[in-house]
């Protein structure tokens, strides 16, 4: 075959069908290139779609909050215990999904003048809600705690909690089960009972849900008077931060999502959070940022913490208000990522040794070993499905578990068969979205 038809990595270059009818259309109907017109219709952009698109606004694209189920009396509850002055607490995860969207709750709510007590567990401690976190919840006398991130599939430990008189709303994206823990409140647009009236809200990652839930919670807030007597926050602010997230989060840049990151990178350009601030000088980005500074300079660097550094770290850079402080963390987050570099090089080459040197009895890449840290698999399996171009499943093995990351292509839901795999007692626990998943 001509090396010509080949892509860098070898792969066959094929072209996409393309309805010519509706790319001449766009080209007039929008005033565009038609090579962009093209383009668009190889994405599937609807011919209605395409202004949203091009130009996605947050005040064409964000909907009332209240769509979502529940999301009404969580910001009911959740403003009835600021106006009262109440203790609030947060459990977040270790990613960067995970830090930014701990982060803007943090950031609200220190704003409107409550300091939340916030609990990020560590990677030994295991992903999501923990009876340890609610152990300090309960010292601390916060019995209104809220989830993001996590915790649609957490039943036991939320119903545990309940039980002992915790309200616990959760907000969060990955995907849900029939049921869901008897608490107070679940905010998910992947429940199964949502009416999908706007089928893009379920592409949001953790910060983008958790930012409507601020518009919500700001706007009856408002609503009962609370700003007469106190300065009302600037939301829009807190967009650099979702912006961060819904790209690192590797959620389709559709519907809300794009304004989202549009939005954002201009407050991004701004530097009003120190932390961001200097881990953009700390990176050595010198330019206004862009979805590529966010996905591949930044995000790496607050991953790190969480892979191979202490996990709160990352939303504590990113609600830092002290610039000595955040530099000092910013030149931390560059070592932990040299670190981690390092550490994912090893495993990813013990990897690929395992994966081509023995028969794959599936069409997936399987691979694990006793000597691999936890907090590069995701990364490794990443790359594995990259190279391969199959679903890969890459495991630590422990003492006394087995914990794996995994990663799809198109056409695999990885989180509808980690539900499953639960569901029957293959695997003890897990949760994730279409492309990626733990367990």
């Amino acid at each position: 075959m001509d090396s010509q038809q080949l892509s860098l990595g070898g792969n066959i270059w094929k072209s996409a069908a393309v309805d010519e009818g509706m790319a001449e259309r766009m080209s007039l109907a929008y005033n565009l290139s038609p090579a962009l017109a093209h383009l668009l219709c190889v994405r599937k952009i609807a011919f209605n779609e395409v202004n949203n698109f091009i130009n996605p606004k947050l005040q064409n694209l964000m909907p009332d909050p209240y769509v979502l189920k529940d999301m009404q009396k969580a910001a009911e509850r959740v403003a009835q215990a600021v106006e009262n002055g109440e203790k609030i607490a947060i459990i977040g995860d270790y990613d960067v999904d995970g830090a930014t969207s701990t982060s803007e709750l943090v950031r609200f709510f220190k704003a409107v003048g409550i300091n939340p007590q916030v609990h990020i567990p560590s990677r030994e401690e295991g992903y999501g809600p923990s009876d340890l976190a609610f152990c300090e919840f309960e010292a601390a006398g916060a019995k209104l705690v809220i989830t993001i991130d996590c915790g649609t599939t957490a039943f036991d430990v939320l119903n545990r909690a309940a039980a002992k008189g915790f309200e616990i709303i959760v907000i969060d994206h990955h995907e849900a089960e029939a049921k869901l823990p008897d608490i107070y409140a679940v905010i998910n647009p992947k429940r199964l009972d949502e009416d999908n009236q706007y089928p893009y809200l379920a592409y949001m990652s953790a910060v983008g849900v958790g930012f409507m839930f601020l518009v919500a919670l700001n706007r009856k807030l408002r609503n009962d008077g609370f700003y007469s007597n106190h300065p009302a926050p600037e939301l829009k602010n807190l967009l650099d931060l979702v912006a961060l997230g819904t790209v690192c989060d590797v959620v389709p840049l559709l519907g809300l999502n794009r304004a989202y990151v549009r939005q954002g990178l201009k407050i991004m350009a701004q530097q009003n959070n120190i932390g961001l601030k200097s881990l953009l000088k700390a990176a050595q980005v010198e330019s206004a940022p862009n979805a590529y500074h966010l996905g591949f300079v930044l995000g790496p660097r607050i991953n790190a913490c969480g892979r191979v550094g202490d996990a709160v770290l990352g939303s504590r850079l990113l609600c830092c208000e002290n610039e000595t402080e955040a530099q000092m963390l910013a030149d931390k987050f560059n070592a932990l990522n040299a670190e981690r570099k390092d550490i994912e090089n090893y495993v990813l080459l013990k990897a690929i040794e395992q994966v081509e040197g023995q028969t794959q009895e599936y069409p997936i890449a399987f691979a694990y070993g006793e000597d691999w840290h936890q907090g590069v698999i995701g990364i490794v399996a990443g790359k594995l499905k990259e190279r391969y171009n199959v679903p890969a499943f890459v495991m630590s093995v422990e003492p006394d578990e087995v914990k794996g990351s995994a990663r799809s292509i198109e056409g695999v839901d990885l989180g509808a068969l980690i539900i499953s795999a639960k569901e029957k007692g293959v695997i003890t626990g897990g949760g994730g979205h279409i492309m990626a998943a733990g367990f």
